[in-house]
Formats: structure tokens, C-alpha cells, sequence
């Protein structure tokens, strides 16, 4: 499975300055929208899932990757470059982006069963294998609704979401530089995001295949934040928590007495 760890900080006038000194690597522009989609009673983003739509393709960030409301614990070891203050500025999350796999967990989480192992003795392959068919069932859906945009992707549409009850809750249109930047334990990845709603915030980003190397992407994120001279004081909050602050006070209250912003 992929990781995705990553701390956000808000953007210096001088922060590409500060990369190019680094030695770091421009590796292009884009702009981008996404689409989120939940429940009516926010049964996914209350469990910590989100559920995204950009650029016609679907990924599931969930919070099972060693870490507690997405928010990494304690850590830090291992090594040179780790650093607990630090530690709490960044966040794990398993990214999933095969259609069925992201069917079949989000099926889990609206059925109301804790956790994600589905049922009792139930493997990942049977849940894979569910969604794969159920994939096939909402595509024909599509196909029938026209539903599919013409030059979609296979399974790109919204009317398998439709058909599960969920809604988009957020929508918005990113500007965003990325860059490459070498560190002591890897490639990291810094994306520098100007939102519509008039946010800007960049974020360092280590992808890894292996829960075991998170300790070792943490070290990465945190030396280069301390490069770039970033403060470990107070975390700084993402788009999605800005948007929903902003647009969507009631849910931004339920996610925070949950913790999970």
C-alpha cells in the first residue's frame, strides 16, 4: 500500500528562493480541481476518509497507516533529523486509488462496522473481489443514465457515489508549482497550492510503499522544514480544513470534536 506523509506550512514570499538554494528541482505547474464526497451525516470524514475525485480519478485517504486521526504519534527515531515537535506538524495517510478496493472500503464504512476489516474472517482479496463486482454493476449504471461523460475514463463518473447516497461537499480549483527536492532519507516532493477561495499553503510530501519506512520520511520532512526554516509551533491547517471553516462551519465543528482536524 502507499503512504502518504506530509506536513503543510504556509508560503514566505521568498519560499522559491529558499528551494532553488536547496538545490531543489521545479518539475512543473498544473491546475487542478477536486471534488469531495460524503454522506449526509458525514459518515466518511467523521471515520476519517476522504474521498476524492480529481482530474477524473478517484482516491481514498484513509487514516489506517500508523497513525491516530491522520496525525502522526510520538516517532521521530530512528535516526538522525527526527524530531517529535516536528512529528505533530505531519500526517500519515494510506492512499488508495484502485477503484474497487476504494468501493469496498467505503461500502464498510457507510455499512457502519468498525474498522476496516469488513466481516468476521473476511480477507482484503474478498473485499477487492466485492468491489470489483459492484464496479462492474455501477459502470452498467453509467452506461445506462449517461451518466459517463464523453472521454471519461472507465469509472471516472459520479453514479456509483449516487447510488451509495453520497454528495459532493466540497469543490474547488488549485494553481500548483511542484518542486523535488532531495533528502537525507529520500525524495521528497514540495507543492506550493494557490486554492480559489484565496489560500495559499504549501506542503513537503514523502510517499513510501512500506508502513515501516514512515519514521524515515519524517526524518526527511523534518530536516528539510528546518532548511527551509519553518516554526514547529502550531500546525497549519490544509485546504480542506480552511474550505470547510470558511463554507462549512457545522461540519468543520463535528470534525474537531472528533479530533480529527
Amino acid at each position: 500500500m502507499n503512504v502518504e506523509v506530509e506536513r503543510k506550512f504556509l508560503c514566505s514570499p521568498d519560499i522559491q528562493t529558499k528551494l532553488s538554494d536547496l538545490g531543489a528541482v521545479s518539475v512543473g505547474e498544473m491546475l487542478f480541481s477536486d471534488q469531495y464526497f460524503d454522506s449526509p451525516d458525514w459518515r466518511l470524514t467523521l471515520g476519517n476518509m476522504w474521498l476524492r475525485r480529481r482530474r477524473d480519478c478517484w482516491e481514498l485517504k484513509c487514516s489506517d497507516a500508523g497513525s491516530e486521526g491522520g496525525e502522526r504519534k510520538g516517532g521521530g527515531g530512528g535516526g538522525g533529523g527526527g524530531d517529535r515537535e516536528g512529528d505533530r506538524q505531519c500526517t500519515c495517510y494510506r492512499e488508495i486509488t484502485e477503484l474497487p478496493e476504494i468501493m469496498a472500503r467505503v461500502r464498510e464504512q457507510l455499512s457502519g462496522r468498525e474498522g476496516a476489516g469488513g466481516k468476521a474472517g473476511e480477507t482484503q482479496e474478498a473485499r477487492v473481489a466485492k468491489g470489483i463486482k459492484e464496479s462492474k454493476v455501477y459502470g452498467e449504471m453509467e452506461g445506462e443514465t449517461g451518466a459517463e461523460e464523453e472521454g471519461e475514463n472507465e469509472g471516472s463518473g459520479v453514479a456509483w457515489v449516487r447510488a451509495l447516497g453520497l454528495q459532493p461537499f466540497a469543490e474547488f480549483i488549485t494553481q500548483r508549482h511542484s518542486y523535488r527536492l532531495e533528502g537525507p532519507g529520500g525524495v521528497a516532493r514540495v507543492d506550493l497550492d494557490s486554492a480559489d477561495f484565496g489560500y495559499c499553503v504549501g506542503e513537503i510530501e514523502v510517499m513510501t510503499s512500506n508502513p515501516g519506512n514512515i519514521d524515515v520520511a519524517l526524518n526527511t520532512i523534518n530536516t528539510i522544514a528546518l532548511l527551509l526554516g519553518l516554526s514547529t509551533g502550531k500546525k497549519v491547517p490544509g485546504k480542506m480544513e480552511v474550505y470547510l471553516q470558511r463554507f462549512h462551519p457545522e461540519h468543520y465543528q463535528r470534525l474537531l470534536a472528533k479530533h480529527i482536524l
